[in-house]
């Protein structure tokens, strides 16, 4: 003896059609949910937007805006007369050596530059979780030796 189930013709109930969320309503929920969930949230994001606001626009017009790109000759007198209002960029490819090794001796500059590698690529294999091993820290400890003599 078997039996059978009365089965419905459709077995999915009917209802509304699921509304889709657009990227801007995405938008819109994740800053309600993480930036404005709370009056002092709110008051917090816009304190913060504000300052970050003024800082961007105060970095713009010193550092693009009223900088210096060039000089004629080596004259760094338009720079000094600019006196702070703008970032004077022309000085860069004249003194970018100093800037990046100091008073270290010309000679030796390799020294340096090749420890800022090293420093660079730990970081790279360190950044990696399948990196994250015992041999990773013997790899600093021997780079951090590398790196003390040749500094």
């Amino acid at each position: 003896m078997s039996s059978v189930a009365h089965v419905p013709q459709d077995p999915l109930p009917v209802g509304r059609p699921r509304a889709r969320r657009t990227l801007g309503g995405q938008i819109v929920a994740w800053l309600r949910a993480n930036l404005f969930p709370s009056i002092p949230s709110t008051i917090v994001t816009l304190l913060l937007a504000f300052v970050i606001g003024k800082a961007a626009v105060g970095f713009w017009q010193w550092g693009i805006a009223h900088a210096i790109w060039h000089v004629p000759g080596n004259d760094t007198s338009t720079c000094r007369a600019a006196q702070g209002l703008g970032a004077c960029w022309a000085v860069i490819p004249e003194k970018y050596r100093f800037i990046l090794f100091g008073t270290y001796p010309f000679d030796e500059q390799w020294r340096p530059a090749l420890a800022v590698l090293i420093f660079i690529a730990l970081f790279a294999v360190s950044s990696r979780r399948s990196f994250w091993r015992k041999e990773l820290f013997l790899l600093w400890a021997a780079a951090l030796v590398v790196i003390g003599s040749l500094m």
